[in-house]
């Protein structure tokens, strides 16, 4: 344990007194630095258009056409420097886990060409069928 103060004999038998506090190893670099804020650019699906490389539609799960399911949903793409989407977050459910859960599949997905700066992409995708309204009766 270290004391306030301790006498230390250096190598030309000066005698000195060296603080606790001076003789604490400074942190690594890295941990020293302060934290920088990331750039967080949210744009809307029609301006993320022009930048994607693969955007597959999601397909209808037969268990929710069977139920006539159906519904709108916005999701939340995060999209790394690679143009890969690596999380999908629900802004607005569907109202089904289904339906949802199939989207969330399909757009992890979904490519970009690479940039620079970290991307989040608003995407809207309804689930419909034909003559059915965008709202169902039945929730899971």
């Amino acid at each position: 344990m270290c004391s306030s103060s301790v006498p230390v004999i250096l190598a030309l038998g000066v005698s000195a007194i060296i603080d606790c506090a001076a003789r604490t190893p400074t942190p690594p670099p890295l941990l020293a630095r302060p934290i920088q804020p990331t750039a967080v650019v949210v744009i809307p699906f029609d301006k993320a258009a022009e930048t994607m490389l693969s955007h597959p539609t999601p397909g209808y799960p037969a268990k929710a056409r069977a139920r006539h399911l159906s519904g709108t949903g916005v999701y939340e793409l995060q999209v790394e420097e690679t143009g890969e989407v690596s999380s999908v977050t629900v802004i607005s459910s569907t109202g089904y886990p289904i339906l949802d859960s199939a989207a969330i599949k399909t757009l992890k997905q979904w490519r970009f060409r690479p940039h620079t700066t970290l991307v989040r992409v608003k995407v809207p995708i309804t689930f419909s069928m034909p003559g059915k309204s965008s709202e169902s009766k039945e929730k899971t």
